[in-house]
């Protein structure tokens, strides 16, 4: 192993959610980050507020999970108004009783603008680290051992100050109009650009209840929708579209959409107050061939935009700074050899790839351009597969598995929720673990900085894993309620670790699971044990 020695700062450039998760992911890790951002003050707007289970599982293992939960809202009912001057109400989202092996099953709602506050209050308060504003990355050259990047510093006054810093490893969290992946040469490929504009913003309102999502219209002709934040402090976010709406006025001022308002919903008694932000856009399907060159990564935005349906993209950017954290947090530290890094792209290009097939096919439907049926109340269907649970890297070069079956189709973002638990899939909880006089569950024993060995069935106690170091790899033995046996063990008092990595019926010793939550092994023995961290650590 090589020991650890002064590490240059990996530079991040771009401050929103994807960027912020990664530098939290880094700096967990000991692996100093310089993190910028080219604007000069700090986005506002409700945004990307679908907070899915998968990325409350994730912010668990960062420690970040108790203040998100108590910050964000539960997903709000539509109620949508009907011509006839009734209204329907339905859940957007079916509200469902957490389990054993999924304790946060439910999506949440929290604001972009304070989501992103409450990550960068972490960074400073946790690790002492502020965004750089009004610093922009303009050009970037890649070397043998690193990344010499020329940015740009905006003064008080207006001009530019340049600056030339060398990084040993560059990352572009810099949105749809990423320079870091327009200058690493990848294809920004074209999927489907629908034929429709939206009007999305945020305005202070009053006069609506702010326990529904309030829809009017019909999403073919004209529709708006407005729902309050979770603060419920009057400030209300809306989507307005359809073929009649006249998307230049009605995103053009606050009158504009003020008066597209009152048109399709008919009610005049809404006081609106301060407008917030505004924007027009039209729904596009971009992904980047491959997500990664040499030193140069792309996360987020950068490498994939879509239609905001289902509430997708922020999730699957968190998901890519997880992926990518703790392999280049080894690799820098001089723990993994280089090639870790390539399976970033290979493991995340594929679920990428399925998650906006997902979400086209939702648009679709949500704009009329599909099997969406004029007249119907329900519209919108948010399957479970996008609470993300499924997601999966099964057959992953770097997975090991001793119970893969081979030429098996994997969906990467259903199959992981199957019947099956493989190498690859998310790591299920287990509850009631008892530990001396202490009871514990698996979630609480997870971390975002090291893998986590669990030994079943009497196996021996992974000691061949004793040359690697003791911060990387932690060892947990696992036995049944009624064993007897004695030491440093984790009694399964009510069965569920047991169960949900269906030990005793597949014979499985040894599970890995890696710092993002993921399978990383699946053993009957100590030679698949081995042979993981063989090829994944020097």
């Amino acid at each position: 192993m090589s020991s650890q020695t002064k590490l240059n700062p990996i530079l991040i450039s771009g401050a929103g959610p994807t960027g912020l998760v990664l530098a939290i992911s880094l700096l967990k890790q000991g692996v100093p980050v310089r993190l910028i951002d080219k604007e000069s003050n700090y986005r506002v707007g409700f945004k990307g507020s679908g907070i899915m289970p998968r990325s409350l599982e994730l912010y668990n293992l960062l420690g970040l999970l108790p203040k998100v939960q108590a910050l964000s809202g539960g997903q709000r009912p539509r109620k949508t108004y009907l011509s006839n001057g009734e209204f329907a109400v339905n859940d957007m989202t079916e509200f469902m009783d957490n389990t054993p092996d999924r304790p946060f099953i439910n999506p949440v709602m929290f604001a972009q603008d304070r989501h992103e506050a409450t990550l960068r209050e972490h960074l400073e308060k946790t690790f002492g680290l502020s965004v750089e504003l009004n610093t922009e990355l303009v050009s970037f050259e890649q070397y043998d051992r690193g990344v010499k990047a020329r940015l740009v510093k905006k003064a008080p006054d207006g001009e530019g100050v340049e600056e030339v810093f060398d990084t040993p490893y560059l990352v572009g969290a810099d949105g749809a109009h990423s320079i870091v992946r327009k200058q690493l040469g990848l294809s920004f490929l074209g999927g489907e650009e629908f034929d429709t504009t939206v009007v999305v913003g945020d305005i202070w309102a009053k006069g609506l209840d702010y326990t529904y999502w309030h829809t009017w219209g019909d999403r073919r002709s004209g529709m708006v929708t407005m729902r309050a934040f979770e603060t419920n402090d009057g400030r209300f976010n809306f989507v307005c579209g359809g073929k009649e709406v006249d998307t230049a006025v009605t995103g053009g001022s606050r009158e504009g959409f003020i008066k597209t308002f009152q048109k399709i919903s008919g009610r005049t008694d809404i006081e609106f107050g301060e407008l917030i932000w505004l924007s027009v856009f039209t729904p596009t399907v971009r992904m980047a061939d491959k997500f990664s060159e040499g030193r140069v990564f792309v996360v987020g935005d950068a490498c994939h935009i879509h239609s905001p349906m289902g509430g997708q993209g922020l999730n699957t950017g968190i998901q890519d700074a997880f992926n990518l954290g703790w392999k280049l947090g080894l690799v820098h530290k001089g723990f993994a050899p280089p090639r870790l890094l390539d399976s970033y792209s290979l493991e995340r290009a594929p679920v990428v790839a399925a998650m906006l097939d997902k979400t086209t096919e939702l648009t679709k439907t949500a704009y009329g351009l599909s099997t969406f049926k004029p007249g119907t109340i329900r519209g919108v269907e948010r399957g479970f597969e996008l609470r993300q649970f499924g997601v999966n890297y099964r057959g992953s070069a770097i997975v090991v598995d001793d119970f893969a079956v081979e030429n098996v189709s994997v969906d990467p973002y259903r199959s992981g929720d199957d019947d099956a638990l493989l190498a690859g899939d998310r790591a299920p909880d287990a509850p009631g673990l008892r530990n001396g006089d202490s009871e514990t569950s698996l979630f609480k024993l997870f971390g975002s900085t090291f893998h986590t060995v669990l030994v079943f069935g009497g196996a021996a106690a992974a000691a061949c894993l004793d040359s690697y170091p003791k911060d990387l790899i932690k060892v947990l033995n696992m036995v049944p309620q009624g064993s007897s046996a004695s030491g440093d063990v984790y009694i399964d008092s009510l069965g569920y670790a047991y169960k949900h990595y269906d030990v005793v019926a597949r014979g499985v010793q040894f599970v890995v699971v890696r710092p993002d939550g993921v399978i990383g092994a699946l053993t009957k023995s100590e030679e698949g044990l081995l042979k993981y961290f063989k090829e994944l650590l020097v």
